[in-house]
């Protein structure tokens, strides 16, 4: 039953893109309504998709910001050197800032 229900907020989760200061597209879906918290996944190599189940039940209470990192998911892939947790903190605080006027 929780599977089912998890797999219907997925389906809801729209994907948007943003472009980095760098030129990097980054895939993100925003969901819910509430203070914005930005869930960030494991890594490398993997996607926000097997959180946004998990989280469902947080939707009412707070506005869940998900993101592949680049070289992940549906975001591009990027240079080599970029792949640094300066470039990835940069992402977030972008991605900050584009959901942020986005709402």
């Amino acid at each position: 039953m929780h599977l089912s229900s998890s797999l219907c907020w997925v389906q809801v989760c729209c994907v948007s893109h943003f472009e980095t200061s760098d030129g990097v597209r980054i895939a993100y879906c925003v969901r819910g309504d509430g203070m914005p918290v930005i869930v960030c996944h494991g890594g490398p190599s993997t996607t926000y998709e097997y959180l946004v189940g998990d989280l469902a039940d947080l939707d009412h209470r707070a506005t869940l910001v998900f993101h592949d990192y680049r070289g992940s998911g549906r975001s591009e892939t990027a240079s080599q050197e970029s792949y640094t947790f300066e470039c990835l903190a940069d992402d977030v605080d972008e991605l900050r800032s584009t959901s942020a006027s986005s709402k």
